[in-house]
């Protein structure tokens, strides 16, 4: 399980060990970030009105769609894809990437952090 996320002020968000779950509260506020929760052959969660509104994809595009065909619509380069499929792999604890994210008006460029939550089960009842 991912965590998917960038953020317009990451310096208000800390930096704890364990900052997917310490931090859980504080990444969900809509002011500050767009988080997701990634997990392989599942639907993402957290997708919220900002990620609505950033890619023009909608909850009914995503209804029952697993996480890694969403990834290939997020990121349409396929060198992206491949960074991010390397970050998602086992024994991986996630990175940074700038990668291009889909947009209605075209890709935007952004700094996307992966991080791997330890505590699956303390997130969102996962």
């Amino acid at each position: 399980m991912f965590f998917f996320g960038f953020s317009e002020d990451w310096a208000a968000l800390g930096q704890p060990d364990d900052w997917a779950t310490q931090a859980a509260a504080e990444l969900f506020r809509p002011d500050r970030s767009l988080v997701l929760l990634l997990t392989a052959g599942r639907e993402v969660a957290f997708w919220n009105e900002r990620w609505r509104r950033r890619t023009g994809l909608t909850d009914r595009d995503l209804a029952g769609v697993p996480t890694e065909v969403v990834l290939d619509w997020l990121f349409p380069q396929q060198r992206d894809r491949d960074r991010v499929a390397d970050l998602l792999q086992p024994g991986c604890t996630g990175g940074q990437l700038l990668l291009s994210l889909l947009a209605p008006e075209g890709c935007q460029a952004l700094v996307c952090t992966f991080l791997h939550s330890l505590a699956q089960k303390e997130i969102a009842g996962y």
